[in-house]
């Protein structure tokens, strides 16, 4: 449809993403550091944090969605109905037919059907929404990242450490 794009440029809010998520996490590091707060009780607002990051940003997306679907069946009308008429027409002249003067090998024909095939491909898998998964990992990556330090008030970086290069080492 065009509009893969929109959710491309919506990953460019990022950085807005990551400063306001690290906003909340310090809000909650020092409720957990002075206020005597559990850390596992803040999971879920944590999980929230991220999970509405990514919603705000590309729920507005979401509006393309029924045009985007539209665009999507008629254009698999239109080149289904191309697809099966020339399909028809190929197997005519040179499957049931009887052998050409015409050599297969080099013929049009061939790269005809093979480039409509790749056509109607790109219309089957066209996107009925303007964002793909990988945009909604990157924000939600940004919304997660800032709460990373809180793995500190459970466990002491000497242990981060150490538990890390085991993980490298595969020790």
């Amino acid at each position: 449809g065009g509009l893969g794009g929109l959710g491309v440029t919506h990953v460019n809010l990022s950085p807005l993403i990551f400063g306001l998520s690290g906003m909340a996490v310090a809000t909650y590091a020092e409720d957990v550091m002075f206020g005597g707060a559990k850390l596992a009780s803040l999971v879920l607002p944590l999980v929230e944090i991220v999970g509405l990051s990514v919603l705000l940003v590309l729920t507005p997306l979401l509006l393309f969605a029924p045009k985007l679907l539209q665009v999507k069946q008629r254009g698999l009308l239109k080149y289904g109905a191309l697809a099966s008429t020339y399909t028809q027409a190929f197997e005519a002249k040179w499957i049931k037919s009887t052998p050409a003067k015409e050599e297969l090998l080099g013929t049009a024909d061939l790269q005809s059907l093979a480039d409509l095939g790749n056509s109607f491909e790109v219309v089957a898998n066209m996107r009925i929404v303007p964002f793909s998964k990988s945009d909604a990992l990157l924000l939600g990556l940004a919304a997660g990242l800032p709460m990373l330090p809180l793995l500190l008030f459970v466990l002491p970086l000497d242990e981060l450490l150490v538990r890390g290069l085991k993980g490298l080492l595969n020790l």
